[in-house]
């Protein structure tokens, strides 16, 4: 997706907060999840996954919609045209286990991802892109990519279109807005392996030859 695309999508995304938000609150989520996929189903060559329905939200419907934040989170993956069960697959936010597999073959780039998916986590469950230095650290030892002499150049040396992805602030750490581009396409490169038309662009090792 276009920077100018997701400028003209802002906007909409917006507008379907605000409708939503007349909603009753269990039901607020599940109202913006409807307006959003009826809004791309009219978007051309865009095609959404998700029926269409009429009438109160299915109970398990509504259990699932835990959060207002819930709606950004859909609103986000939706501007980079990403699947709406990307988050999902990627991390379970309430105990921070990583389920993402494809973490890269170097200390460098498995912290690399862990950090934009610490912010997705975030994002997900507090509305910001924020979050503890400590968290990731523990997460990095975890997955055996913990290099303390490196840990902090390598944050600050992750770039998307020569924009520094993170930004420290204090004992934590914010994802910029370039930071947000490339954790849309972290994001595509572990969920949608196969189409990888902006793969250069990430400071990550490729797939070796013939990986799916």
């Amino acid at each position: 997706m276009s920077a100018r695309w997701l400028d003209e999508a802002m906007p909409a995304i917006r507008e379907m907060e605000r409708v939503s938000d007349l909603c009753a609150e269990p039901y607020r989520a599940s109202c913006f999840d409807r307006l959003l996929s009826h809004w791309l189903s009219q978007l051309p060559g865009i095609r959404s996954e998700v029926q269409i329905q009429t009438g109160p939200a299915p109970p398990s419907e509504v259990a699932e919609s835990t959060a207002p934040v819930r709606r950004h989170v859909a609103g986000f993956l939706a501007s980079y045209g990403l699947p709406k069960d990307s988050v999902e697959n990627l991390i379970d936010v309430r105990s921070g286990k990583v389920l993402a597999r494809d973490l890269g073959r170097t200390k460098r780039s498995i912290q690399q991802r862990l950090g934009v998916l610490l912010g997705l986590k975030h994002f997900a469950t507090d509305g910001d892109f924020a979050f503890p230095q400590d968290e990731l650290v523990e997460l990095c030892r975890h997955h055996g990519a913990y290099d303390q002499a490196n840990f902090a150049k390598t944050m600050k040396a992750t770039t998307q279109d020569s924009i520094a992805v993170f930004v420290k602030e204090g004992q934590s750490w914010r994802l910029t807005k370039p930071g947000e581009r490339y954790l849309a396409e972290v994001i595509q490169s572990i969920v949608q392996p196969q189409a990888r038309p902006i793969q250069a662009r990430l400071d990550i090792e490729s797939p070796p030859a013939g990986a799916g």
